[in-house]
């Protein structure tokens, strides 16, 4: 008994020290994702910083260079290539041959981070500073938050209004979370079923 909760202290605590380098894996994905869809879509000058005057993970392109499908492509690709490597991470976690020294709650750590940490988050900092303002500022800046930019941008390329925009993030954030939930939960009984000593 105590030699198993002191192996469940010190998995804890490691789980704890390893927080601030997932967190910096996941930022550095999403920016660098910003900057490469950005980059796909017609601005070659795009990049990202990891700290800048005015934000923590900053992306900075020009949206005169693209159309409002390719900002909107930009807008999400930073979520997009967390999602990425969230759905990774729970396909290593189902998978028979993981290396053990790839552990299961170092992979959980990996999805709730990316997804509470980046793609929830998107969507407080959406409500907090709502409404979303009628045009995203065009130019060699830096812009509001991305659902807000998404919804902006994805406005002025489909008609819809804002709102119906905001509901179809919503509702599509919402699909990724059940979809999520139900792969985690499959991947989670196959490893427990593969290695049943806890790891």
């Amino acid at each position: 008994m105590a030699g198993g909760r002191g192996r469940a202290a010190a998995l804890a605590g490691l789980a704890v020290l390893c927080v601030p380098f997932v967190t910096f894996a996941m930022i550095v994905t999403h920016e660098a994702g910003h900057t490469v869809v950005a980059r796909l879509s017609g601005d070659p000058r795009a990049y990202f910083l990891l700290s800048g005057p005015d934000c923590t993970g900053c992306n900075v392109y020009d949206s005169r260079l693209l159309t409002p499908w390719g900002n909107v492509a930009v807008s999400v690709g930073g979520v997009a290539f967390t999602m990425l490597l969230t759905v990774a991470a729970v396909a290593v976690v189902g998978w028979g041959r993981r290396p053990r020294w790839v552990p299961r709650w170092l992979l959980l750590e990996v999805i709730l981070i990316c997804f509470g940490g980046d793609l929830v988050w998107q969507f407080v900092q959406a409500i907090q500073q709502l409404p979303v303002p009628e045009r995203e500022p065009l130019g060699h800046v830096l812009g509001y938050t991305d659902f807000s930019a998404a919804t902006s941008f994805g406005s002025q390329a489909t008609g819809w209004s804002h709102d119906a925009v905001a509901a179809a993030g919503f509702g599509a954030a919402a699909l990724y979370t059940i979809a999520l939930a139900l792969a985690l939960r499959r991947a989670w009984r196959r490893s427990a079923r593969a290695a049943p000593s806890p790891a």
